[in-house]
């Protein structure tokens, strides 16, 4: 009963792509618009909403620099607007069912609400009940990193041996994977979010032949 059929879909965008492959310094920037979403009548009051996927700007830059034959540095800078999210607008206190009535409760005093509301009051949070509004109405945080690559390589009897070293995410910046609801030292519940991979430097070596 919560599957929902019969809604239109609609996703366009556009790309751009600049690029210089020739002489010591070469790379290329890439940019593109999208945007992805869906309507169905029986949600969101029928209103159209971003899509789990619509990341509406992209860019990414890769550059190269060839000091010589053996010695290069190159590195890559990803950008990406947050994807959408529903986030609840109202904290209350625990609401409870009345049984065999088409009401809530509120502090023991009976309350009515609109049948969509009442879908969206299900989670709750330590004797708290969050209402939803409309879907996916925020955003992520915008993720982006820097990284670099240094490369040594050296051309040996029977082939290419190069030494790389990488480092991922230069500065260091927290990308949001995902955000959670959490109480703070003084009691008071706020939004987080986790992180994963922060600056990770490595040394690869590898052999052609």
């Amino acid at each position: 009963n919560q599957i929902v059929t019969g809604g239109i879909a609609k996703i366009y965008g556009l790309e751009f792509l600049l690029e210089k492959n020739k002489g010591k310094f070469n790379g290329f920037i890439s940019y593109t618009y999208m945007k992805n979403t869906r309507q169905f009548d029986e949600l969101n009051n029928g209103i159209e909403f971003p899509f789990n996927y619509d990341r509406r700007h992209t860019i990414n830059i890769v550059s190269k620099y060839e000091f010589s034959k053996n010695f290069s540095i190159s590195a890559i800078f990803m950008y990406g607007s947050g994807y959408p999210i529903t986030l609840p607008f109202i904290k209350q206190n625990y609401i409870n069912i009345i049984e065999g009535q088409d009401a809530l409760t509120l502090n023991n005093n009976p309350i009515y609400v609109d049948e969509e509301t009442f879908y969206s009051s299900k989670f709750s949070f330590n004797g708290k009940t969050f209402i939803y509004n409309k879907i996916n109405s925020y955003r992520m945080p915008a993720y982006h990193r820097l990284d670099i690559a240094i490369n040594w390589s050296k051309k040996k009897k029977k082939g290419v041996r190069t030494w790389s070293l990488n480092i991922y995410n230069i500065y260091n910046h927290q990308n949001a994977f995902f955000l959670f609801l959490s109480y703070d030292k003084n009691n008071k519940i706020h939004l987080y979010k986790y992180t994963l991979f922060p600056i990770i430097p490595s040394l690869s070596y590898s052999f052609k032949f």
